[in-house]
């Protein structure tokens, strides 16, 4: 593959993570507050989830503040309805 041809792919790539962005911005707009802060609790709990999980920094901070695997599973994994 050429090298022009590689660089069109990237970004037509970020053209549509972009594009995909704005849609999702767009219809949060929407949304009223108490959608709004169900899904900004639901993505605090994804980003969480994902430090603890691939972060050894991050484990350490939340044990360090007492909160261990028993506590982080109850605190940001909820049973979901």
């Amino acid at each position: 593959m050429s090298v022009i041809r590689l660089r069109l792919e990237a970004q037509a790539h970020e053209l549509v993570k972009t594009l995909w962005q704005l849609y999702r911005l767009k219809r949060n707009v929407r949304k009223s507050k108490s959608e709004m802060k169900v899904l900004q609790e639901r993505k605090l709990r994804q980003m969480l989830r994902h430090a603890y999980k691939h972060s050894a920094y991050c484990r350490r901070g939340f044990q360090a503040l007492g909160i261990g695997r028993k506590i982080w599973i109850q605190c940001l994994c909820p049973v979901s309805t």
